[in-house]
């Protein structure tokens, strides 16, 4: 479940989930630090009909509010990507692409002899 509203270009991270209502959902895999002229630098990876896509250096910008006050997205790239329109994007804060670093003697395996 992704919980919280992603509001402002700058929240933008790493596994957002962006979605176009009814049509299509992906996920952001990386975010560029700066923000340009208004658009931030993403890669998108998302299943389509043809199998898992990643979208290489694509821009999202803010595009207003829409509905129930989220704001909407767009996202401009090359190639384009195969669903068009705004898309929303929402965030799971406690969602990470990995397990913090754990000490050995906290490891799930039982050390040799134990």
């Amino acid at each position: 479940m992704f919980p919280k509203n992603v509001r402002k270009i700058d929240d933008i991270e790493p596994l957002n989930l962006m979605i176009w209502p009814g049509k299509h959902v992906a996920i952001i895999d990386w975010v560029d630090d700066s923000i340009n002229g208004g658009k931030r630098q993403i890669d998108v990876c998302q299943s389509s009909s043809g199998g898992p896509l990643c979208h290489e250096d694509v821009y999202l910008s803010e595009a207003g509010r829409g509905w129930k006050g989220y704001t909407q997205f767009h996202i401009t790239g090359n190639p384009k990507l195969p669903v068009a329109g705004f898309c929303y994007v929402l965030s799971w804060p406690s969602l990470h692409y990995q397990q913090p670093y754990r000490p050995a003697s906290y490891s799930v395996f039982p050390a040799a002899g134990d």
